[in-house]
């Protein structure tokens, strides 16, 4: 009988498989298409989830996280569509591995959505990578910046310059905005305001308003900009500092739960040891 079951629940996930994701080959090359999960369950309850959450929101997510060519039914649809294969697997595995049907169905629903919850939560995990990244790299793109300023080249030729010799992903995405935004006729400033507020990094505020400071007094820019990385530099050391600082206390409790009784347990084994013989010696 545990055959018949253990048959039955490969027949069932290969069917999931086989429905949900579908391969053809045409002219030598291997072409993903939508299946009928995608089809008929996947973009459907994206689409109410976009009607109930706001699709801008969705946008301005994945435009956060970097996925500019993704599109939010897209994504929700492919997310829904994994953890539907994975809540049937895992409802499959563990009620035929716990005997109980209603158990292992409730055990694969909670991980389903745990996974669910994960891969929402990696658009917002991205975006706060791409912001440290980019924190750390604006000294670098200041001196870059300054050293084409004081060659006598303009802002604009500046950034294509920059963005020609930078080999960091985010700073040439960064500098790829800001030189749409300039060719589709945005001022600089406005155009470095829109991706800071995008971006929401404090760093690319100071620029605005270092731009903005320049071209109201009509002072150089590129001594200001100096001057703004080697603050930044001073924030980062002081950050890092910071850090260091916390790091024992964040140790404390990994120690305290790990570490102290593996010890305690090895010295009382060993006092145990040698007690043993005496106590059984007097008795």
């Amino acid at each position: 009988m545990s055959l018949v079951f253990y048959g039955a629940s490969v027949l069932c996930l290969l069917c999931v498989m086989v429905l949900s994701l579908r391969w053809r080959t045409r002219a030598r090359t291997l072409r993903l298409e939508k299946g009928a999960f995608e089809r008929f369950f996947g973009q459907p309850v994206a689409q109410i989830v976009l009607q109930i959450s706001g699709e801008a929101q969705w946008r301005q997510r994945l435009d956060r996280a970097g996925l500019y060519t993704q599109t939010p039914l897209g994504f929700l649809s492919a997310v829904l569509q994994q953890c539907l294969v994975l809540c049937i697997a895992a409802c499959l595995i563990l009620a035929l591995s716990l005997q109980s049907g209603g158990v292992g169905v409730f055990l694969g629903l909670v991980l389903s959505a745990g996974v669910m919850m994960w891969r929402i939560q990696g658009l917002s995990r991205a975006w706060q990578r791409q912001r440290r990244q980019l924190q750390r790299e604006l000294p670098f793109l200041f001196d870059l910046l300054v050293m084409a300023l004081e060659s006598g080249a303009g802002f604009n030729v500046a950034l294509q310059r920059i963005y020609a010799l930078t080999p960091s992903p985010q700073s040439r995405l960064m500098l790829a905005r800001l030189l749409e935004c300039l060719s589709a006729g945005m001022g600089r400033q406005q155009a470095l305001q829109h991706y800071a507020e995008h971006m929401q990094l404090e760093a690319l505020h100071q620029w605005a308003w270092t731009l903005e400071q320049a071209d109201s007094f009509g002072i150089s820019l590129a001594p200001l900009l100096r001057i703004q990385a080697t603050q930044l530099r001073e924030r980062l050391l002081q950050q890092g500092e910071q850090k260091a600082l916390q790091a024992p206390l964040k140790m404390l409790l990994p120690l305290s739960l790990c570490l102290m009784p593996c010890t305690f347990i090895v010295l009382l084994l060993g006092l145990g040891a040698q007690l043993f013989p005496l106590l059984t010696g007097q008795a």
